[in-house]
């Protein structure tokens, strides 16, 4: 069960949130109207795997002032919930890399799908390469689908979009190809700018191309020699 932090200063609104995300089998550890009270929740040992942070609170600091303070006390990953999607905005908010981004009014689909998304951190007791961990849901159209990350066999960078190719499906996420890669303990590898692929989908090597069913990838210069290493040719 994931725990998680909430900042939200509209009590209507946070009670909203509590009352959905116990209903989505999630653990609500604490709903924090301002940065003081993220402080003193911050003070105490108690672990979550995400925060729900709203970017206008009431007082002298905002939501980016406590997603710094996440970052720099916990290291765990934070989405913005706010109703402010102007230029200005999501520029200072891009800034601190959150791990998602919800416009209120919000849906709880999104809101669950923005959850699922964010691979559990350290602060779990879990390794990172445990099953639970590589095991995702993302939003196709109006479906939540789940996906097992070892079982992705190619995945394609275009533009801020991953095309992941799983189970002969091609699904889209928000992502960069470092990101995703760095977030998943796989046997997925990079092997050009804008491909990685699953070493246990590899066919065949010719030159500088990958051969997965009947789909060619280019092998770019940079990743070449730890793409040997990985399938031991010498």
């Amino acid at each position: 069960m994931r725990r998680i932090l909430v900042i939200e200063d509209e009590i209507i609104i946070a009670e909203d949130l509590r009352s959905n995300l116990e209903e989505m089998n999630y653990e609500v550890v604490c709903v924090a109207i301002n940065y003081k009270e993220v402080v003193a929740f911050l003070e105490k040992d108690i672990g979550f795997d995400i925060a729900l942070v709203d970017i206008m609170l009431g007082g002298a600091k905002n939501g980016f002032d406590v997603a710094r303070l996440i970052k720099q006390k916990r290291n765990a990953p934070f989405i913005f919930l706010t109703s402010y999607s102007d230029q200005n905005t999501l520029e200072d908010a891009r800034e601190l890399e959150p791990a998602g981004y919800v416009l209120k009014p919000y849906n709880v689909k999104d809101l669950y799908a923005a959850i699922e998304i964010v691979p559990l951190k350290q602060q779990t007791q879990n390794p990172k390469n445990s099953t639970d961990e590589n095991i995702i849901f993302i939003k196709n159209k109006d479906v939540l689908k789940k996906v097992d990350v070892n079982k992705i066999s190619r995945i394609k960078a275009d533009g801020n979009y991953l095309e992941l190719y799983y189970l002969g499906e091609r699904v889209l996420v928000r992502s960069t190809l470092d990101k995703f890669l760095s977030a998943y303990n796989t046997d997925l590898i990079r092997v050009h700018k804008s491909y990685a692929v699953n070493l246990h989908a590899i066919d065949s090597l010719s030159g500088a191309f990958i051969q997965t069913g009947d789909i060619q990838i280019p092998i770019g210069t940079t990743y070449k020699k730890e793409l040997l290493n990985k399938l031991n040719i010498k």
